[in-house]
């Protein structure tokens, strides 16, 4: 059964409870041509994650879910091996792959 959170989470930019100046600059994000690089921070349950997934889904269409890996730093500290499925992620055929989606530098430092 699914959460009551994933079922009513917000599915377009107007769902979303957050001031309209920031509504209108996430829609802007997603819609610009060259994206700026977005920090969204808050407190816990604020919609960060969700603001994430609507950018993403909006940027990349309806297979966004394939090419995009949300970590959240609380899953570093909670979940044992939550950075190596990160890096599974980025390395999707093993670890001695050179097809990654980042850098060799930045996965092996």
């Amino acid at each position: 059964m699914a959460s009551w959170l994933s079922t009513h989470a917000p599915r377009t930019f107007d769902d979303l409870a957050v001031p309209p100046t920031v509504r209108q600059a996430l829609k802007g994000a997603s819609l610009s041509p060259e994206p700026p690089h977005l920090l969204i921070t808050g407190p816990a349950g604020v919609g960060k994650t969700t603001s994430w997934r609507l950018v993403a889904r909006q940027m990349l269409g309806p297979g966004w879910k394939s090419t995009t890996h949300i970590l959240q730093a609380r899953d570093l500290m909670r979940t044992r091996g939550a950075m190596a499925k990160f890096e599974e992620f980025l390395r999707p055929t093993g670890a001695g792959s050179t097809d990654t989606l980042a850098g060799r530098m930045s996965l092996d430092a």
